[in-house]
């Protein structure tokens, strides 16, 4: 069992766990390195792209250019260093940084948030079916969802930016739409680290008045 299944809410969960804890959402291609991390520590956030492709427009937005294998060690000393969990929405595209960067004890600080909910659900009956959405457990805790948060529209907007960049050789020749595209992404990157925290923190809240 993993420590991220460990984690219930009244066992080890508390407001100023939940607050302190590095939540991260990565965007990508299925099956694939991810190209965007996102890491939201106490409401800053901190967005970084692996994928050169993608560098002029990382530049563009003032973001920063990384490796998968400095930002995996990162996040480990952070929460180490810290005392802060990591938190994400199921475990997939963490652990494939991990592996990737040979950082085993990412998964020792890593917490599910979907895993969390869920136990959390269907011990009061909330939560009947497997693998529920971010935006349904948002809903669930009575938490505002923003329009588009469990969309699926990731890999093609990827691809789409990526084409026009090699096609076009910077970002600041891509079409409005294009640039939208990229827009769009980052920013659904910034809400899913947002509604991670929101709710864990509803969770925890709701918990103090079962």
């Amino acid at each position: 069992m993993t420590r991220a299944q460990k984690l219930r809410v009244g066992a080890g969960l508390t407001e100023d766990v939940a607050r302190r804890a590095i939540y991260v959402d990565t965007q990508g291609v299925q099956g694939a390195l991810p190209v965007v991390l996102g890491t939201l520590v106490e409401q800053r956030l901190d967005q970084v792209v692996f994928d050169t492709d993608f560098a002029d427009a990382a530049l563009a937005k003032e973001l920063r250019i990384s490796s998968v294998e400095a930002e995996a060690q990162s996040l480990l000393q952070l929460a180490q260093a810290e005392g802060r969990f990591v938190v994400g929405f199921s475990p997939r595209s963490l652990m494939m940084m991990a592996a990737q960067a040979e950082v085993d004890g990412l998964r020792s600080v890593f917490h599910d948030v979907q895993q969390v909910a869920t136990d959390w659900g269907e011990r009061h009956g909330t939560v009947s079916k497997p693998g529920p959405s971010l935006g349904s457990l948002l809903r669930l805790v009575g938490r505002d969802c923003p329009p588009g948060l469990d969309g699926k529209t990731t890999t093609k907007r990827l691809r789409d930016v990526r084409a026009m960049i090699q096609a076009r050789g910077s970002y600041d020749a891509l079409t409005p739409v294009a640039k939208g595209k990229w827009t769009k992404l980052l920013l659904h990157n910034r809400r899913r680290c947002e509604g991670m925290r929101a709710l864990l923190l509803a969770l925890v809240e709701q918990a103090a008045v079962v």
